[in-house]
């Protein structure tokens, strides 16, 4: 069961990847431009972000850490590059729904990259001894 989860999980990484890139006229490989304004990513703030993630529900699928969950993909604690995460936020794949710019600011969705950022690793599964058997 965990094949095919993980095998949506890479195709809509590279899904996210070629779309990011499709309007550019530059391989996804390619540099960005510094004189884009858009291109940078607000400064975050991981406390605003985790209010936000609880108050928008995204914890319902993602776990309140970001690992994932029945319904979720895992977000933290390395999301997507922050462009790539809001293209996918705004317009997604799947169950979930869409977070439009007058729901979800562009700032909010930088507090919550950082947010998902901060997010500690799970432990090694070797080190939990039920797992480690």
């Amino acid at each position: 069961m965990a094949r095919p989860r993980l095998t949506v999980a890479i195709g809509a990484v590279m899904v996210i990847s070629l779309t990011a890139h499709a309007g550019t006229g530059q391989a996804p490989s390619a540099p960005s431009q510094p004189s884009q304004p858009s291109a940078a990513a607000p400064a975050g703030d991981a406390e605003k972000g985790k209010t936000l993630f609880v108050k928008h529900g995204c914890y319902l699928c993602h776990n309140y850490e970001g690992h994932g969950g029945a319904a979720g993909a895992r977000l933290a604690p390395n999301p997507l590059p922050f462009r790539g995460f809001v293209n996918y936020v705004r317009s997604p794949r799947g169950d979930m729904p869409p977070y439009t710019a007058k729901v979800m600011s562009e700032q909010d969705l930088a507090d919550v990259h950082a947010y998902l950022r901060s997010r500690p690793r799970p432990p090694a599964v070797a080190s939990i001894p039920l797992l480690a058997r």
